[in-house]
């Protein structure tokens, strides 16, 4: 755990120094989010045609472990995508985002009152629309397909391996407000 923490916090460092150096005329830095389990985020276009997306989600699970203490645990999802455009206009952009997401959810304790925690990840290729309402507010859909693996945290259980399609629309529409440049 201490391993993943470290290099989640070495990426987003990397990340935020390259951003001033990659940045060209079309940078501009949103608040918003792609995916709805990481909804704390933000985009940042680099240049008018590639931009880097990441996402945070915490997840409280009220738990009671063996020896009847009730506690709230937390879990949490970070979401990292980079949305290429393919093509568009000044309002609207058709884009492939290659993505990468990891949620941990605590789910119960073992019979050694040790607290088990599952994990997911998810490596997707989406092929999405984001739209401008207005100068600054932008909407987006999207649809793909994704690799998850998903261990239950449960000692010697197998890790459960599949590909599958997702669609982020109506119901988990996205979005951002782009407060930078002025």
């Amino acid at each position: 755990m201490k391993r993943t923490k470290l290099a989640l916090v070495g990426a987003a460092l990397l990340a935020a120094t390259a951003m001033p150096v990659l940045a060209d005329g079309g940078a501009k830095l949103g608040l918003g989010y792609f995916r709805t389990n990481a909804p704390i985020g933000a985009r940042y276009w680099f240049t008018d045609k590639v931009a880097g997306d990441v996402g945070i989600g915490l997840n409280g699970v009220p738990l009671t472990d063996n020896n009847g203490a009730q506690s709230t645990k937390v879990g949490f999802a970070l979401d990292v995508g980079i949305p290429i455009v393919l093509m568009g206009d000044e309002h609207t952009m058709f884009f492939f985002r290659p993505g990468f997401a990891y949620q941990t959810n605590p789910t119960s304790y073992d019979n050694t009152n040790s607290l088990i925690t599952s994990k997911t990840l998810w490596i997707s290729g989406d092929l999405g629309v984001e739209h401008f309402i207005g100068k600054k507010f932008s909407v987006e859909v999207a649809h793909g397909i994704m690799y998850q693996s998903y261990d239950s945290g449960v000692t010697n259980s197998k890790k459960l391996n599949s590909f599958m399609t997702e669609g982020l629309g109506v119901t988990s529409l996205g979005f951002h407000y782009y407060f930078w440049p002025n």
